[in-house]
């Protein structure tokens, strides 16, 4: 079944959270992209893909001086995806990612579903998608494609049910364009947040001493809603290998608002709190090897839009904010299409 090359686009630009971090997102959407646009159409409804991952950040390269701060991880990560076309234009379809560390991480969780630090993770389960997607636009004679996507996130990773989130809801639009092996693809996402509290919550059962001392509520303030605008390039050559690179740019604000009075700092953020951005890119290389398999190799980094004083804006190809990089990862991926 060929998709549609804005739906791909769409669809990826939406499942942000399905697609483990920020940066997994922009790897995949410009490459995702350039393959359907080589895909050959068929007239059965149904489609889906399996693939597996690995991931490791570049902390497992540094030397740090108390073995007991590994900030070094790494993931084998499994996803699924099944998609179903009511119309050439309209399909809806259902993911699911999950995730096993193989190495030991730093936590520091006093939340439901935390993790002490130095402990193995098991295998976790992230937030499951639902959604439908709407080619809404083809301009054939420009090769352009324009789509929406409606995501909703079911809280069932550890993280969103620590943080008492109810529902997440994401729409989002796209651009794409493909033309003899070149494509490109630009989106912008919008999410908001159902929580339960506007700042998380501390697991009583599991820590009593600190809700003796301090209560129940930690204190840290719940998402309630982000902003995201992504673009990407490919080149597809011999019909096999795509070689991408993705930019995004995201900000979110907190559910805690903060009312203006006597005693407020002229400084201080006044009634909902913004982030001060992030911004991250990809770097890809993928073999189609088979006619519905591939491979793909990355590298991303995700960093904070700004520099520790504020005064200037950061590079986004490699994290050069610690000695350890770790904001910066690596990964390889094989995915089967049925």
């Amino acid at each position: 079944m060929k998709q549609s090359v804005a739906f791909l686009a769409a669809l990826l630009m939406a499942s942000s959270s399905w697609a483990d971090e920020q940066e997994t997102s922009t790897v995949n959407t410009v490459s995702e992209t350039a393959e359907a646009a080589q895909a050959e159409t068929s007239t059965y409804p149904i489609s889906a893909s399996v693939s597996l991952g690995y991931r490791f950040n570049h902390a497992n390269f540094a030397d740090t001086e108390d073995d007991d701060l590994q900030y070094g991880w790494q993931l084998l990560t499994l996803k699924g995806l099944v998609g179903y076309n009511f119309t050439k234009e309209i399909s809806a379809y259902a993911a699911f990612a999950v995730d096993k560390a193989l190495s030991e991480g730093y936590y520091r969780a006093p939340v439901a579903g935390g993790a002490s630090s130095r402990t193995l993770r098991q295998t976790e389960l992230h937030d499951i998608n639902l959604g439908a997607a709407w080619n809404f636009l083809n301009i054939d004679a420009a090769h352009l494609s324009f789509a929406g996507v409606l995501d909703i996130a079911i809280p069932t990773s550890k993280a969103s049910q620590a943080a008492g989130l109810i529902l997440s809801v994401s729409p989002s639009v796209s651009m794409a364009w493909n033309f003899k092996g070149f494509s490109a693809a630009a989106g912008f996402a919008y999410n908001y947040n159902v929580n339960q509290d506007p700042t998380q919550q501390i697991d009583c059962e599991r820590f009593p001493d600190l809700c003796r001392i301090h209560g129940e509520d930690a204190g840290q303030p719940n998402a309630l809603q982000s902003i995201a605008g992504n673009f990407g390039i490919a080149y597809t050559f011999l019909d096999q290998l795509t070689p991408s690179f993705s930019y995004s740019l995201s900000n979110g604000y907190q559910a805690v608002k903060f009312p203006h009075d006597e005693y407020s700092s002229p400084y201080a953020q006044n009634d909902s709190q913004k982030g001060l951005g992030m911004h991250s890119t990809s770097f890809a290389l993928s073999w189609k090897f088979l006619k519905n398999s591939s491979a793909s190799i990355y590298m991303t980094t995700v960093r904070s839009l700004y520099t520790e004083d504020g005064k200037n804006v950061t590079q986004p190809f490699f994290d050069t904010d610690s000695n350890i990089n770790h904001r910066t990862s690596y990964g390889v991926t094989l995915t089967q299409s049925f």
